[in-house]
């Protein structure tokens, strides 16, 4: 299981995670086409160079959301 602080950002497209031959036995590894899919739409944000103007943008909108609850 994915700490949450990594787990957040592994949701937001922050990271990508890529396959490897060996991990710890303890916990179950992904499915490797699973990792494949968001590692491809992870990079597709940095590749169009629209990745900070979405990280400004989500950033913003969280700014809002908190700023509407008070």
């Amino acid at each position: 299981m994915m700490a949450s602080p990594l787990h957040r950002e592994f949701g937001r497209f922050s990271f990508v995670l890529e396959e490897t031959t060996s991990h710890d036995p303890r916990y179950s590894a992904p499915h490797s086409s699973l990792l494949a899919v968001h590692a491809a739409v992870s990079n597709i944000p940095h590749a169009t160079g629209r990745g900070e103007l979405i990280a400004k943008t989500m950033q913003h909108l969280r700014w809002l959301g908190d700023w509407i609850t008070r």
